[in-house]
């Protein structure tokens, strides 16, 4: 499994999953962001897809992320706010839905509907197009932790070239 994640020491994918060593291939950034242009990341996605085989991307983001904390004050500046403003994009994408929240359930939301966002762009990526073409079997999940309960739930998930699927059991 590839686990792309927020550096939020609080969010270790060993601990969360309760795996080992060895288990989990990880890749981590502020608030969890797949950012096309970003080489680190590609590079830790190819090796997984392609040197690995891994079965799984994850992508897991997490209640109360201080990244998207610093995004919506507007206050991150230099390489951070550069970095951060990789989420306009989710915002822009989801005003309507938005616009109606404010406070910490407009933070948790965004922390939501990123995490589905970077499915998306895990999942358009040539890497796993590529794989997916050659027969790989290969998912893409999204999923939220929450820090307070030790709680981990699916957002959605992508399998094959087909399109996106939110977990049903939320978004009605």
């Amino acid at each position: 499994m590839l686990w792309i994640g927020c550096s939020d020491s609080r969010v270790s994918p060993n601990l969360i999953m309760d795996l080992s060593l060895g288990e989990v291939f990880v890749h981590r950034n502020v608030a969890n962001l797949v950012v096309p242009s970003d080489p680190s990341l590609l590079a830790v996605l190819q090796f997984a897809v392609e040197t690995l085989r891994v079965r799984r991307v994850v992508v897991c983001g997490h209640y109360g992320c201080g990244g998207v904390d610093a995004f919506l004050d507007e206050h991150a500046t230099g390489p951070l706010g550069e970095w951060l403003d990789n989420l306009l994009p989710v915002v822009r994408t989801h005003r309507s839905d938005l616009a109606k929240l404010q406070g910490d359930a407009l933070w948790q939301r965004l922390c939501e509907l990123s995490v589905i966002e970077q499915v998306r762009k895990v999942a358009a990526t040539d890497i796993v197009c590529d794989a997916w073409r050659a027969g790989a079997d290969l998912e893409v999940h999204g999923l939220i932790y929450r820090i307070d309960d030790g709680r981990l739930e699916r957002l959605c998930r992508q399998t094959g070239l087909g399109g996106l699927v939110l977990d049903s059991g939320r978004w009605q």
